[in-house]
């Protein structure tokens, strides 16, 4: 992976061989696939999931899953999608 400039990354963030532009800020629990390319000064926000090749543009809401490009919210919620267990 490769993380651009003046960058911040949350706690229990798993990136596959992805890009971070510079300004960028990803958050804690997130996911980014293999070849996820996330955009100068864009924000990820927590418990998201990047698919396979997403190019996120734009700011992210939490607990969702982006794929494609341009990177379009899912409908189902992330938390969901990868079995995880509410406390």
């Amino acid at each position: 992976s490769m993380v651009g400039h003046h960058c911040t990354v949350g706690d229990y963030v798993f990136m596959a061989s992805s890009k971070i532009c510079g300004l960028c800020t990803v958050g804690r629990h997130s996911f980014l696939g293999a070849g996820a390319v996330v955009g100068d000064g864009v924000s990820i926000a927590e418990d998201n999931y990047l698919a396979l090749g997403a190019v996120v543009h734009k700011n992210t809401k939490a607990n969702s899953i982006y794929r494609g490009n341009p990177a379009k919210r899912q409908e189902i919620e992330a938390r969901v999608f990868c079995g995880v267990k509410e406390v």
